[in-house]
């Protein structure tokens, strides 16, 4: 098979295509749709305007490569490795990435509705001003990943590593959080309204910063040295949650559910947190000074050492609570 011709001619559709190697190419408007590569090789290449669609790669690498509006729609990407790629105004929507591993992979104003990635290893990732709404990522290692201005509506992260990866300006309504590790994860200036965190292992260090947290559910988290700074709160569930030295700032958190939790050495000083049930909690150290407490409820709840000075308790419930 000729292959320079077959590339030339701009259409190598359906082909099945093993071991292939171009390296320094460079492919304006090639059509791979439903072809099946494996264990190929691409070096230093340049795709401008290429379709891949229901393209399956495997056992492949990609090294050095930059893709300019191309299409990966409904492609499958199996035990694939990419190194220093760069992904540009890409459409993936619905594409299958699962064991590719990935180091300095950058995507930038790509499209990838309910795209999945299963079992990936990513170092470097930056993604940047993406859509990728309801997408699922699945046991895959992101850790110090950067996300900026991406669009992760729905999106469902399960079993992965987010350790001190970066989430700004990243609106993610509905976002689900499962089994995931977050040590130091940063989240700032974003939309997490109804955010799912169903993340019951011990979690540190995690900093909020204006993010919209209404409707998100904490419930039975494990939350150590974590900072929530001008977030709003209203109708989260931190029920049976345990907060240790943890600090909310300039928050608006009414309606908050804290049955059952137990916080520890926490600063929530100065927030509105009004109409918050917190029965049958235990509070050891908690600083509510200069605070609103508007008609909460701390019945049955158990204060040690606990600070009130200038909190506003006008029809606050303190029956039955224990010292």
């Amino acid at each position: 098979m000729d292959i320079e011709a077959l590339l030339a001619s701009g259409q190598v559709v359906g082909y099945q295509l093993n071991e292939l190697s171009l390296t320094g190419v460079t492919l304006d408007g090639v059509d791979f749709s439903t072809s099946q590569l494996s264990q190929c090789r691409f070096s230093q290449c340049t795709f401008r305007a290429c379709r891949f669609n229901e393209l399956v790669l495997q056992s492949s690498v990609w090294l050095d490569c930059v893709f300019e509006q191309c299409q990966f729609n409904n492609s499958q990407f199996i035990e694939v490795e990419l190194s220093n790629n760069r992904w540009l105004d890409c459409q993936l929507d619905a594409s299958v990435w699962q064991q590719v591993t990935a180091n300095n992979l950058q995507l930038a104003r790509c499209q990838g509705e309910a795209a999945s990635w299963v079992e990936c290893q990513f170092e470097q990732l930056q993604v940047s001003d993406c859509e990728l709404p309801q997408s699922i990522w699945e046991n895959c290692a992101l850790l110090s990943s950067g996300w900026t201005g991406t669009t992760l509506t729905g999106a469902d992260f399960q079993a992965c590593l987010l350790n001190n990866s970066c989430f700004e300006r990243s609106p993610a309504q509905g976002l689900t959080l499962t089994e995931c590790t977050l040590d130091d994860l940063v989240v700032s200036d974003a939309n997490w309204a109804n955010l799912r965190c169903y993340c019951f292992s011990p979690q540190q260090n995690l900093r909020f910063d204006t993010v919209d947290l209404n409707s998100a559910n904490f419930a039975d988290t494990d939350l150590t040295a974590c900072t929530f700074s001008a977030c709003l709160f209203e109708a989260t569930n931190f029920m049976a949650a345990t907060l240790l030295n943890c600090q909310l700032t300039k928050c608006q958190a009414a309606n908050v559910t804290w049955l059952n939790a137990r916080l520890s050495s926490c600063d929530l000083s100065k927030n509105l947190l009004t109409q918050n049930i917190w029965l049958g909690s235990r509070l050891e150290q908690v600083s509510f000074q200069g605070s609103d407490l508007f008609e909460s409820d701390f019945q049955h709840a158990t204060f040690v050492e606990c600070h009130f000075s200038r909190a506003h308790t006008l029809n606050t419930l303190f029956e039955d609570w224990q010292p």
